[in-house]
């Protein structure tokens, strides 16, 4: 382990992929500031978190795309609308 610099606190980071089906959506990081690994234990849990995690995120993105064509599509609408109006 090489030395620490001073003033600068070291950190262990375990990073998760988030996957829903075949895609990578994001990752979970964790960190602590301390040197010591994490253990499969830990691994295990992040694993489980975004097990859970990433479809209720795919989700949530999914509806959020949903409402802003939604948005495209009625301001499309009114446009039209204001256009024959004449």
């Amino acid at each position: 382990m090489s030395a620490a610099v001073p003033g600068w606190v070291q950190f262990a980071t375990l990073s998760v992929p988030l996957i829903v089906g075949h895609q990578v959506i994001g990752a979970l990081t964790v960190a602590r500031a301390s040197t010591m690994p994490y253990g499969p234990e830990d691994v295990h849990l992040a694993e489980q978190a975004v097990a859970e995690a990433g479809p209720i995120l795919a989700r949530a993105q999914e509806a959020s795309e949903a409402a802003r064509r939604q948005q495209g599509a009625s301001e499309l609408s009114r446009l039209a609308a204001s256009l024959t109006q004449d």
